[in-house]
Protein backbone atom coordinates (compact mmCIF):
# COMPACT_ATOMS: atom_id res chain seq x y z
CA UNK A 1 0.00 0.00 0.00
CA UNK A 2 0.94 3.75 -0.23
CA UNK A 3 1.53 6.02 -3.39
CA UNK A 4 5.01 7.44 -4.47
CA UNK A 5 4.76 11.31 -6.65
CA UNK A 6 7.62 12.15 -8.54
CA UNK A 7 7.42 16.16 -9.62
CA UNK A 8 10.36 17.00 -11.59
CA UNK A 9 11.31 20.53 -13.30
CA UNK A 10 14.05 20.86 -15.20
CA UNK A 11 16.44 23.97 -13.88
CA UNK A 12 14.87 23.72 -10.57
CA UNK A 13 14.85 20.01 -9.17
CA UNK A 14 12.94 17.00 -8.22
CA UNK A 15 10.10 16.48 -5.55
CA UNK A 16 9.38 13.40 -4.45
CA UNK A 17 6.36 12.57 -2.00
CA UNK A 18 5.81 9.61 -0.27
CA UNK A 19 1.84 8.55 0.65
CA UNK A 20 2.03 5.63 3.29
CA UNK A 21 -1.18 4.56 4.63
CA UNK A 22 -1.75 4.65 8.22
CA UNK A 23 -3.17 0.64 8.21
CA UNK A 24 0.93 0.56 8.15
CA UNK A 25 2.35 0.28 11.37
CA UNK A 26 6.10 -0.66 12.09
CA UNK A 27 6.44 -3.01 15.15
CA UNK A 28 9.42 -5.09 17.00
CA UNK A 29 8.73 -8.25 16.72
CA UNK A 30 10.16 -12.10 17.73
CA UNK A 31 10.09 -14.52 14.70
CA UNK A 32 8.86 -17.56 15.31
CA UNK A 33 8.27 -21.03 12.77
CA UNK A 34 5.75 -23.35 13.40
CA UNK A 35 6.16 -26.00 10.73
CA UNK A 36 6.68 -24.00 7.10
CA UNK A 37 4.80 -21.35 8.68
CA UNK A 38 6.09 -17.93 10.08
CA UNK A 39 4.94 -15.89 12.76
CA UNK A 40 5.80 -12.72 14.74
CA UNK A 41 5.13 -12.27 18.39
CA UNK A 42 5.50 -8.25 19.07
CA UNK A 43 8.10 -8.23 21.77
CA UNK A 44 6.35 -6.00 23.78
CA UNK A 45 4.22 -8.59 24.89
CA UNK A 46 6.91 -11.38 25.42
CA UNK A 47 8.15 -12.11 29.00
CA UNK A 48 10.41 -14.84 28.72
CA UNK A 49 11.44 -17.84 26.62
CA UNK A 50 12.67 -21.35 27.38
CA UNK A 51 12.93 -25.19 26.89
CA UNK A 52 10.68 -27.17 28.75
CA UNK A 53 10.88 -30.41 29.58
CA UNK A 54 7.54 -32.71 29.61
CA UNK A 55 7.24 -32.94 33.45
CA UNK A 56 6.59 -29.13 33.70
CA UNK A 57 3.20 -29.94 31.54
CA UNK A 58 0.14 -30.12 33.68
CA UNK A 59 -3.97 -30.94 32.52
CA UNK A 60 -7.05 -29.62 34.09
CA UNK A 61 -10.08 -32.14 34.51
CA UNK A 62 -11.11 -30.47 30.44
CA UNK A 63 -7.59 -31.94 29.58
CA UNK A 64 -6.41 -28.49 28.98
CA UNK A 65 -3.08 -27.87 29.12
CA UNK A 66 -0.99 -26.09 31.58
CA UNK A 67 2.79 -25.41 32.10
CA UNK A 68 5.16 -24.56 35.46
CA UNK A 69 7.33 -21.28 34.98
CA UNK A 70 8.65 -20.10 38.16
CA UNK A 71 6.27 -21.99 40.68
CA UNK A 72 3.61 -20.73 38.59
CA UNK A 73 1.24 -22.81 35.75
CA UNK A 74 -0.10 -20.93 33.23
CA UNK A 75 -2.42 -22.08 30.48
CA UNK A 76 -0.61 -23.60 27.29
CA UNK A 77 -1.55 -22.47 23.66
CA UNK A 78 0.15 -25.01 20.89
CA UNK A 79 0.30 -23.19 17.85
CA UNK A 80 -0.05 -25.80 15.66
CA UNK A 81 -3.23 -27.01 16.87
CA UNK A 82 -4.56 -23.51 17.48
CA UNK A 83 -4.00 -23.32 13.31
CA UNK A 84 -3.83 -26.35 12.52
CA UNK A 85 -0.27 -26.77 10.99
CA UNK A 86 1.39 -30.03 9.73
CA UNK A 87 4.43 -29.61 12.30
CA UNK A 88 7.12 -32.50 13.16
CA UNK A 89 7.89 -30.72 16.64
CA UNK A 90 4.85 -31.68 18.92
CA UNK A 91 6.78 -32.81 21.80
CA UNK A 92 7.59 -30.29 24.46
CA UNK A 93 11.22 -30.43 24.65
CA UNK A 94 11.64 -30.48 21.08
CA UNK A 95 10.38 -27.20 20.34
CA UNK A 96 10.41 -23.52 22.28
CA UNK A 97 7.66 -21.96 25.06
CA UNK A 98 7.05 -18.40 24.82
CA UNK A 99 5.74 -17.01 28.35
CA UNK A 100 3.63 -14.01 26.90
CA UNK A 101 1.33 -11.52 28.47
CA UNK A 102 -1.31 -8.72 28.26
CA UNK A 103 -2.33 -6.29 30.35
CA UNK A 104 -4.97 -8.65 31.64
CA UNK A 105 -3.87 -12.27 30.87
CA UNK A 106 -0.45 -14.44 30.65
CA UNK A 107 -0.10 -17.30 29.04
CA UNK A 108 2.30 -19.78 27.43
CA UNK A 109 2.57 -20.28 23.44
CA UNK A 110 4.68 -23.24 21.91
CA UNK A 111 6.44 -23.13 18.76
CA UNK A 112 8.80 -25.00 16.93
CA UNK A 113 11.70 -22.75 17.25
CA UNK A 114 12.82 -18.91 17.36
CA UNK A 115 14.32 -17.23 14.76
CA UNK A 116 15.54 -13.83 15.74
CA UNK A 117 14.07 -10.43 16.65
CA UNK A 118 13.11 -8.45 13.76
CA UNK A 119 11.60 -4.74 12.99
CA UNK A 120 8.61 -5.51 10.69
CA UNK A 121 5.89 -3.44 8.66
CA UNK A 122 2.62 -5.09 9.70
CA UNK A 123 0.32 -4.92 7.14
CA UNK A 124 -3.40 -5.27 7.17
CA UNK A 125 -5.36 -8.36 6.13
CA UNK A 126 -7.68 -8.19 3.32
CA UNK A 127 -11.14 -7.23 4.57
CA UNK A 128 -12.96 -10.62 3.14
CA UNK A 129 -11.09 -12.43 5.93
CA UNK A 130 -12.64 -11.07 8.23
CA UNK A 131 -15.92 -13.68 7.09
CA UNK A 132 -14.02 -15.97 8.50
CA UNK A 133 -12.94 -14.95 11.98
CA UNK A 134 -9.21 -14.54 11.28
CA UNK A 135 -8.30 -11.40 13.56
CA UNK A 136 -10.20 -13.23 16.41
CA UNK A 137 -8.50 -16.22 15.99
CA UNK A 138 -5.42 -13.85 16.79
CA UNK A 139 -3.99 -12.67 13.59
CA UNK A 140 -3.86 -9.53 13.33
CA UNK A 141 -1.60 -8.95 10.03
CA UNK A 142 1.31 -10.02 7.99
CA UNK A 143 4.69 -8.94 7.06
CA UNK A 144 6.62 -9.40 4.14
CA UNK A 145 10.44 -10.16 5.01
CA UNK A 146 13.29 -9.07 3.60
CA UNK A 147 13.59 -12.75 1.70
CA UNK A 148 10.21 -12.44 0.65
CA UNK A 149 8.51 -14.59 2.82
CA UNK A 150 5.51 -14.04 4.69
CA UNK A 151 5.10 -13.87 9.02
CA UNK A 152 1.88 -13.13 10.25
CA UNK A 153 1.30 -11.25 12.89
CA UNK A 154 0.05 -12.54 16.41
CA UNK A 155 -2.31 -10.68 18.34
CA UNK A 156 -1.70 -12.31 21.74
CA UNK A 157 -5.17 -11.19 23.76
CA UNK A 158 -6.72 -12.30 20.78
CA UNK A 159 -5.22 -15.69 20.82
CA UNK A 160 -6.09 -16.04 24.38
CA UNK A 161 -9.48 -15.05 24.13
CA UNK A 162 -9.93 -17.64 20.90
CA UNK A 163 -8.17 -20.68 23.28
Amino acid sequence: GGDVAIDSTPGKGTKIVFKIPLTLAIINGMKISVGDTMFTVPIKNIRQSFKAADSSILYDTDMREFILVRNRYYPLVRLHKAYHIDTKVTDIAGGIVILVGTHDSSFCIFADALLGEQQVVVKSLPSYLNQFGVRKSGIDGCAILGDGSISLILNVQNLYNAS
